[in-house]
């Protein structure tokens, strides 16, 4: 059976340009084995990941922007991209509310899909946003993938959006051929919501890339950053994981306790103030391996107490973070717990002694080499080959009722 000549429409949950979110991945590992027309649109979210400040009338015009797109089909080596009109519920629902705005959502988005589907006549639609743009289109019979990477959180929706919400994705997703949830605490509760299972589907990170760094290049950039005989810890990425007071009160501890330790910080994030601190700011992802590679111990920096977007979470620089071999310090996450990595250290409280003693012990913490080869299924690549494994057998059982 040919996969390589199977047609995909893949609908990401992003669209942002320095290319570091589990759309971008996945859709980079598909794109090798099938003729991808990944679907791009303008996302507001793009600013604030590279730095930018956000404002309404830089959203207003993203939205305009959006909407007034001409349908067009970018022609590449990796994949093709389509580009046309797209509306996102943010700007309408101040106008119509949120309910209304999601239902006009829904509806105009899928009858543009329904348009590419004519046109494109795929084999596959993959819904990386996990259904919350689109919803399948009526003259689409073939496979469809859902994709829902943060868990669902009641508290963030009022209670007729929550619904609302339940109601069409209990029914929509009763029809999805592959239903994929980013770890098994957050299918469980998918399962609990909707009322049809999810996989497990974890998220990966390029070790390939993250191990080629040299060592000469490591030694350098310490030196450049003066940091030689410092023991360094870092954080990098977004500030999902990241909580500012209790950052500055863990610095300010340390810097009189433990004062070898320095702290590096990559990412769109409040700047953290202290004498053993050094800010980088945003960089492209694939700029930020360096500092992996440097680091000798990562964290993360925010409570998951009451949070079940966190505590269901696979937060991808833990999986980088392995990739370079380095242990990491994090607040409880259900994924962390279930697996018991030993190189990875669960600190249950915000309280600064515990952090103190958990850093205290990741100074004399040695990579096992056995955890190469757990760690290693965690590739974008192996993750990648399960949903390509996923598709064949819906693929054959498929042939088989139609035969």
């Amino acid at each position: 059976m040919d996969i390589y000549k199977k047609k995909v429409i893949y609908l990401p949950a992003d669209c942002i340009s320095i290319g570091n979110s589990r759309s971008y991945y996945l859709g980079r590992e598909l794109a090798k084995y099938y003729t991808l027309f990944w679907f791009k649109w303008s996302d507001p979210r793009d600013k604030e990941w590279a730095g930018m400040k956000k404002s309404k009338i830089s959203g207003i015009q993203i939205f305009i922007k959006n909407f007034f797109k001409k349908n067009r089909i970018k022609w590449g080596n990796e994949f093709h991209e389509i580009k046309g009109p797209f509306l996102m519920n943010s700007v309408i629902s101040k106008i119509i509310g949120e309910t209304w705005a999601l239902r006009v959502m829904y509806y105009y988005n899928t009858r543009q899909l329904k348009k590419w589907v004519t046109k494109i006549k795929p084999d596959i639609i993959f819904f990386m946003d996990g259904n919350y743009y689109f919803s399948i289109p009526d003259n689409f019979c073939g496979i469809t993938i859902t994709d829902i990477q943060d868990d669902f959180d009641l508290k963030k929706n009022s209670p007729s959006v929550n619904r609302f919400i339940i109601s069409r994705c209990s029914a929509l997703f009763a029809n999805i051929t592959l239903r994929y949830a980013v770890s098994r605490s957050a299918a469980f509760s998918m399962k609990k919501y909707f009322n049809v299972n999810f996989e497990e589907l974890l998220n990966g990170a390029d070790f390939d890339s993250i191990r080629n760094i040299s060592q000469s290049d490591v030694q350098i950039e310490k030196q450049r950053l003066n940091l030689e005989n410092k023991f360094i810890i870092s954080y990098i990425g977004g500030d999902v994981w990241f909580d500012h007071s209790f950052v500055m009160n863990l610095i300010r501890h340390l810097e009189e306790v433990m004062p070898e330790i320095h702290l590096i910080t990559i990412g769109n994030l409040p700047i953290v103030e202290g004498k053993n601190v050094t800010n980088l700011g945003v960089m492209h992802p694939s700029k930020t391996y360096l500092y992996y590679r440097l680091s000798d111990v990562g964290v993360l920096l925010k409570n998951s107490k009451n949070d079940i977007f966190l505590y269901n979470s696979v937060p991808l620089k833990i999986i980088q973070y392995a990739a370079a071999r380095k242990p990491v310090i994090s607040f409880p996450i259900h994924w962390l717990i279930d697996n018991s990595f030993s190189n990875v250290t669960i600190v249950s409280t915000d309280k600064i002694q515990d952090w103190e003693a958990a850093l205290r012990n990741a100074k004399t913490q040695k990579w096992d080499e056995g955890l190469d080869n757990i760690w290693g299924s965690y590739s974008w690549e192996n993750i990648g080959n399960q949903i390509i494994t996923d598709i064949d057998k819906c693929k054959l059982a498929l042939e088989s009722i139609n035969e």
